[in-house]
């Protein structure tokens, strides 16, 4: 019996087999439709082009302000303005908060989320004291 195990474990024989099972899956898949073969591909796939959009809209907007802004600040009269500078910090961080939950609620829909475990005993500390504390 193990000299059988030991054959088929062999590279040569587990390059046969997987060359045997890859021609059979290639040869069904030409034969159908690959979005019948597993319609959560196709939703994943929709899913990363969503975000994909999203991100890269949301760092041109990043991008444009953080431009202008240098572009200002080599200017005199922008240090005369503080509410400038305070408002367009406060347009980049809305974008990425934004940008951060929009990716966040989309991974999660699909199963992909991140957990930072890292963070969970912060929370779950936070939620302790909310709850002791809120009378």
């Amino acid at each position: 019996m193990s000299s059988d195990f030991s054959e088929n474990l062999s590279p040569s024989a587990i390059d046969a087999d997987h060359d045997n099972r890859t021609e059979t899956v290639s040869a069904d898949v030409s034969k159908t439709n690959r979005s019948n073969i597993n319609p959560d591909i196709d939703r994943l796939k929709q899913t990363v082009k969503d975000m994909d959009c999203m991100s890269q809209e949301a760092v041109e907007r990043i991008s444009a302000i953080t431009g202008l802004l240098l572009l200002a600040m080599e200017s005199p009269g922008f240090y005369g303005r503080p509410y400038d500078l305070h408002h367009a910090l406060r347009q980049i961080n809305a974008i990425a908060d934004g940008l951060q939950n929009d990716i966040n609620v989309m991974a999660e829909d699909v199963g992909c989320n991140f957990i930072d475990n890292k963070t969970g005993g912060f929370w779950a500390a936070h939620m302790a004291f909310k709850s002791n504390n809120s009378h």
